[in-house]
């Protein structure tokens, strides 16, 4: 059985932001890298609770 690691909303959106180019050590004016860094955006979002 595999046990998963509980990652931290700390450490996911430290992630999230160097994913998505968004670090100033991680900017890049290569069209193709920011596009690829972004397309996966909403499937690495975490859902909110509707209530």
């Amino acid at each position: 059985m595999t046990v998963l690691r509980r990652v931290p909303e700390r450490e996911r959106r430290a992630r999230l932001v160097r994913r998505h180019l968004l670090a100033p050590s991680a900017r890049t004016d290569d069209v193709a890298g920011i596009a690829d860094a972004l397309v996966a955006l909403h499937a690495t979002c975490r859902p909110r609770r509707a209530w």
